[in-house]
């Protein structure tokens, strides 16, 4: 059975309340919000645009294989590149990429000379995660 009483007349909402006037408290104040924000973003992207269509008109008439091959100029001459720092990039990223390679070989690769066959990081889990979890458990 039902908790409501026997003969009890339930009220519906009115369905005109619940629709809402566009200019009116918290609908109002939504649209102007979310207009004043999209001029923000506007006025923001105006210089992010214009730094970026120079660099691309002014820039890209200079970008040559030249210019990703030659030396960097001496001080007040024209021309050069910049190849010096595309060869020190390259470099860099090689060697990261070595000592990553080593790092993840230490660590998830089993070594031969010990006693269990288990990866560094499975060591670890077992070591200091397995107590961890079962007494957090207790």
């Amino acid at each position: 059975m039902s908790n409501l009483a026997v003969g009890a007349a339930q009220t519906l909402p009115d369905v005109g309340q619940l629709d809402r006037a566009p200019f009116q408290g918290r609908a109002l104040r939504n649209l102007v919000l979310t207009a004043g924000v999209w001029v923000a973003a506007v006025m923001a992207a105006v210089p992010l645009v214009s730094v970026l269509y120079l660099l691309i008109v002014r820039g890209g008439s200079r970008l040559s294989l030249e210019a990703l091959t030659a030396l960097p100029p001496a001080g007040f001459e024209m021309g050069g590149g910049f190849g010096n720092a595309i060869v020190g990039t390259v470099i860099m990223v090689g060697i990261a990429g070595l000592i990553s390679f080593f790092c993840w070989c230490v660590t998830f690769l089993p070594s031969p000379a010990s006693p269990r066959p288990y990866p560094l990081m499975v060591r670890a889990r077992m070591t200091v995660g397995e107590p961890l979890c079962s007494t957090a458990a207790l």
